[in-house]
């Protein structure tokens, strides 16, 4: 007598979903018709054809095992199982591609799931230089901290072990400190000047403007300032770098 027990194991969607006959031995005893979410399959010896869904839900298979014997005698058993297909949840975040080293990044995540359940961020922030920052956090704050490349990934797990994942590489640009000051000079002579941060103020390019009037960007150097009558006389500076990120 044939066995027609089997089992069917619950899957993420877009996967095969994998079965197992209660008695392998007395399941090949007589030849199998599959029946999959109402759709007859020409019988095979036991090989129940592929099962999956793209969606999720819930996929049903039936199965009957027979054999007709030359004495007259038909054998037969019959089973029918269901099995979970789970929805695999969406991974989205707010990072971008490049930021200036003004104070450390936040990563937000927006992801979600068709069945409304909790999931489980996972974020792995790596720069290069040492063992890579792993976070078990829905959000991640403080995320990016000093110049430099840094691979970002994020991977997001249902209950049921369904899970989508991102990967990028963001880069943290050093910021321009445009802080200076002047020297007070008698009138007829030039000003000098001097950079808080002369390093840092040769981050990006400088747009001087002398008493209200703009003088065309520069690497650094500030046009002479001078005027011939006593008085005072104002400097301004602002300097910026755009990327490619």
């Amino acid at each position: 007598q044939p066995v027609a027990d089997f089992a069917l194991t619950d899957v993420c969607a877009g996967n095969p979903v994998p079965w197992m006959a209660a008695d392998p031995v007395a399941f090949g005893y007589g030849t199998a018709t599959w029946s999959i979410g109402g759709t007859n399959f020409v019988p095979s010896a036991t090989a129940l054809p592929p099962v999956w869904s793209a969606a999720a839900g819930t996929v049903t298979v039936e199965v009957t095992v027979s054999e007709a014997y030359a004495t007259g005698a038909t054998c037969s058993a019959s089973d029918a199982q269901q099995a979970n297909v789970w929805p695999n949840p969406t991974a989205n975040w707010d990072v971008a591609a490049g930021y200036c080293d003004v104070a450390p990044v936040d990563f937000t995540r927006t992801n979600a799931i068709s069945s409304a359940s909790a999931l489980t961020t996972t974020w792995t922030v790596d720069d290069g230089t040492g063992a890579p920052l792993v976070s078990v956090t829905d959000d991640l704050p403080d995320a990016l901290s000093g110049v430099g490349i840094y691979t970002v990934a994020m991977e997001v797990v249902s209950p049921e072990g369904c899970a989508a994942d991102l990967t990028t590489t963001v880069e943290v640009h050093p910021q321009p400190v445009a802080d200076f000051s002047l020297t007070n000079v008698c009138a007829g002579s030039p000003v000098p000047w001097t950079a808080a941060d002369p390093v840092a103020f040769g981050y990006g390019t400088a747009t001087w403007s002398i008493g209200g009037t703009n003088i065309a960007p520069s690497a650094t150097a500030l046009p002479p300032v001078w005027s011939a009558v006593a008085g005072t006389v104002t400097v301004d500076v602002t300097v910026s770098e755009a990327y490619a990120t």
